[in-house]
């Protein structure tokens, strides 16, 4: 079963959240329930992002709006590293990213790079989301 848990970024100081279940160090982590994370969102101006439930190749945890980068092998060819973000989809009810569903990337062994909020440069200007 997936642990859900959750990850703010803190659009006005401009640094994360993360959850905790435990009585850890309130500095750094601030939730302690999910009706508290709502409350916090209205109070903070927080963009919440969800845990996948997923884990990269080398065992961080792959949270919305990640920055994945990993091995895209082009028939013929020599195979290129890509960046993407990971998206919630509604239509498909599933974490995705611009060019596939984020367990096959996970599979293709992808590694967190960074995110969308603290390292915007590593798209290199280019948004890749919604693209084959």
């Amino acid at each position: 079963m997936r642990t859900i848990k959750f990850r703010a970024w803190d659009v006005v100081e401009h640094k994360y959240y993360k959850n905790v279940q435990s009585s850890e160090n309130c500095e750094t982590n601030r939730f302690w329930s999910f009706n508290q994370v709502l409350e916090e969102v209205d109070n903070w101006h927080l963009v919440l992002e969800e845990f996948t439930g997923l884990k990269d190749s080398n065992g961080t945890e792959i949270y919305e709006g990640d920055i994945l980068e990993f091995q895209d092998f082009v028939f013929g060819g020599k195979p290129r590293s890509k960046r993407t973000i990971v998206e919630w989809s509604e239509g498909d009810a599933a974490f995705v990213t611009g060019f596939r569903n984020l367990w096959k990337l996970v599979e293709l062994g992808a590694v967190v790079v960074g995110n969308v909020h603290e390292d915007p440069e590593l798209l290199g200007g280019h948004d890749v989301r919604n693209q084959e």
